[in-house]
């Protein structure tokens, strides 16, 4: 049985949040700044896409690189709580220390999630590579998804790379597939690779 596609578009205002709704998305990664490649969006747009029955994965993210201190999970963890209230239960995080995963800010955030909500790894994978290496980590932590390119190119270009992690990992940990996606070149990765989840701020529209 084929599986269904997903298309998840990235939006980061109230236009993106009216195209959602227009387009009818099921899920969208809700964000601010897509320019520096997302980060927390408001809450009232989160609201809005759970009011009309789309799920936002928000971005836990407060500066534009893939390292994070003390007092930025701190301030992380305080607005998971501000989210939750609106009815947030998803969200994209990551975090690399060292050229490695570094898991104890990663859990810092986990340990604050309910049960009954869902976290994803983003792009940050695709920073350091090692596949093999770093997916069944993120599996061991309970990650449900992983966004990635298969590599620090377009996924467009990562083919190869892409068709080896889809077969490996896809029954254990969600691939969503992201790095200047259009509607035109998912018709080719979903072919080449196998993958059914697809991510990007031009996949719907």
């Amino acid at each position: 049985m084929k599986n269904k596609i997903i298309l998840e578009p990235a939006i980061e205002d109230f236009i993106g949040v009216q195209m959602a709704i227009f387009k009818k998305a099921k899920r969208v990664e809700l964000c601010s700044n897509l320019k520096d490649g997302g980060l927390l969006p408001e809450i009232e747009l989160a609201k809005i896409l759970v009011n009309k029955g789309i799920t936002p994965v928000v971005m836990l993210r407060n500066n534009s690189t893939f390292e994070i201190n003390n007092e930025e999970l701190i301030e992380l963890q305080q607005e998971i709580i501000k989210y939750r209230k609106v009815g947030v239960k998803e969200y994209i995080f990551g975090w690399i220390k060292n050229g490695k995963i570094d898991k104890e800010s990663c859990e810092a955030i986990i340990k604050k999630l309910k049960s009954d909500e869902k976290f994803v790894f983003h792009r940050a994978i695709d920073e350091i590579g090692n596949y093999n290496i770093n997916i069944p980590i993120l599996i061991e932590m309970g990650f449900s998804r992983v966004l990635t390119s298969g590599g620090n190119n377009s996924a467009i270009e990562n083919l190869e790379s892409l068709k080896t992690i889809v077969d490996n990992y896809n029954k254990k940990i969600k691939i969503v597939v992201g790095g200047k996606i259009t509607q035109e070149t998912k018709k080719i990765i979903e072919q080449e690779t196998g993958a059914f989840e697809f991510h990007g701020s031009h996949i719907m529209w």
